[in-house]
């Protein structure tokens, strides 16, 4: 499911099967399988917009699991999660604070995946990228996202779909800026949009809310206006529509900045008030404290 039923399923769909899996393997005594499938369960649930504050409760359950039974290889991966969905949430805890973890900051961790796990470290940088990018840290994130690629696995990941997602919206954002290199940005991204035309093939709901809001970056920066308004519109009501909460918020954020170059004070401030109730929605705390300042 974490592999293969995410490209034509609904993402959500994944979830309670996910979870199934894990329960069934512990029942016949599988604990890696298990506490694998629950890792990929919080993976699956952060990203497709469920509430942070359940995510983070069943992030608790696994880490004391795992801790328990002794699955230091899905465990380390974990961690990192926890991490990304605690800083999201501002939630105050320490997720490397569990009797008998020896690590206890998230470098530490880093240095411990460099030179014997690849994919370790693919979820370190990709989880540092996440956050960067919901925190409008653009340059930090792009650097994360660059990391990312060079640590990719053999296999195409879950994780994969989402880093092409935010790498071309950060690309797009990089692009707009003069002291960037703009036609590296704008060529990523452009990239990246054309894999979201292939991919929308496999599932309308998992992917065209996406392909639409970087369709609609790309046409506002080729000068598009109308279009890229309407594609806005369009990618609001689809994440909408597709129960993606917080990618619902990025496109009424994005919505926001166009109408504010258009010197729309009242559009801007209404778009800017719909991406605040998204991000509430998800229980995105830190974001919140970022669009009241």
């Amino acid at each position: 499911y974490s592999f293969v039923n995410v490209w034509v399923e609904p993402f959500q769909a994944t979830i309670e099967t996910m979870d199934q899996c894990s329960q069934d393997a512990l029942k016949i005594g599988n604990v890696e399988f298990a506490y694998y499938s629950a890792q990929f369960l919080c993976i699956e649930m952060a990203l497709t917009g469920s509430h942070l504050e359940i995510v983070e409760r069943k992030c608790v359950t696994v880490s004391s699991n795992m801790a328990l039974w002794k699955q230091l290889h899905a465990f380390m991966g974990h961690l990192s999660t926890h991490l990304m969905i605690l800083k999201l949430g501002s939630i105050d805890k320490n997720p490397f604070d569990i009797p008998g973890v020896s690590i206890k900051d998230e470098d530490q961790l880093l240095e411990q995946s460099v030179d014997r796990r690849k994919t370790l470290a693919q979820a370190i940088y990709f989880n540092r990228m996440f956050v960067a990018f919901y925190l409008q840290q653009y340059v930090y994130a792009a650097e994360m996202a660059e990391q990312y690629k060079l640590q990719r696995a053999m296999i195409m990941r879950f994780e994969d779909i989402h880093h092409s997602f935010y790498e071309a919206l950060i690309g797009f954002q990089l692009a707009r800026s003069p002291s960037i290199d703009t036609k590296k940005w704008l060529d990523i991204a452009e990239q990246h949009v054309a894999t979201f035309r292939g991919w929308i093939k496999h599932s309308k709901w998992n992917f065209e809310n996406k392909l639409l809001l970087l369709e609609a970056e790309l046409c506002l920066l080729k000068g598009a206006t109308e279009s890229s308004e309407e594609k806005y519109k369009a990618a609001i009501e689809s994440a909408r529509r597709h129960k993606f909460v917080h990618e619902e918020g990025v496109a009424w954020e994005l919505l926001s900045s166009y109408w504010k170059k258009c010197g729309k004070v009242k559009e801007e401030r209404e778009c800017k008030k719909a991406a605040f109730d998204c991000y509430e929605k998800w229980g995105a705390k830190a974001l919140l404290d970022r669009l009241r300042t």
